[in-house]
């Protein structure tokens, strides 16, 4: 079933303290549109999160923002044109903020549902602030100012600074394009 939410004048999905929370799914006709929101696609807080298979796009804010959360998987979306409405915001396409244990796999993000044609997301396709345990797999992410940008990164209780670089366990199969 397909569920739309479209045009809100504020976010399109927003969910806080949540809990084993599937929205979209792996199945052909699972994924829902959400598109043109004056805020942000999808933001939510909680544990136990997959967001998969959506067409995630021109929301002003942010297409996905992920807050204070744990366990969370980020896989096979469509996630475009995002971020482009106030200058000021960080994160057009993904933005992770003190998230543990993410998976963002065999996503397009800043192009068109093709794989080939851009369709950016603000500043970053990808942007994290204090993250750990993060995997980033089989995506393509492209026409962005940064490609993935991850700062204050946590892995296995250290940390480092690193800016608008390829970090934690980018892949080579992963395609970047600047």
């Amino acid at each position: 079933m397909l569920f739309r939410s479209e045009n809100n004048a504020l976010d399109g999905i927003s969910l806080n303290n949540a809990s084993h929370v599937l929205i979209g799914g792996p199945n052909p006709g699972e994924g829902n549109v959400i598109a043109n929101n004056a805020g942000v696609g999808i933001g939510i807080q909680g544990t136990d999160i997959t967001i998969q298979g959506n067409h995630i796009e021109n929301n002003s804010v942010r297409g996905v923002a992920v807050y204070d959360s744990k366990d969370v998987v980020i896989a096979a979306n469509l996630i475009s044109g995002n971020g482009l409405g106030d200058d000021l915001y960080v994160g057009g396409g993904i933005e992770l903020g003190n998230v543990d244990n993410v998976d963002i796999v065999n996503n397009l993000i800043g192009t068109e549902s093709n794989g080939n044609a851009p369709n950016s997301n603000g500043n970053s396709g990808l942007y994290g602030n204090v993250v750990s345990n993060l995997r980033i797999r089989d995506n393509v992410i492209t026409s962005s100012v940064t490609g993935v940008t991850i700062e204050t990164y946590s892995f296995d209780g250290t940390k480092s600074h690193r800016s608008e670089e390829h970090t934690s366990e980018l892949q080579s199969h992963s395609f970047i394009s600047y």
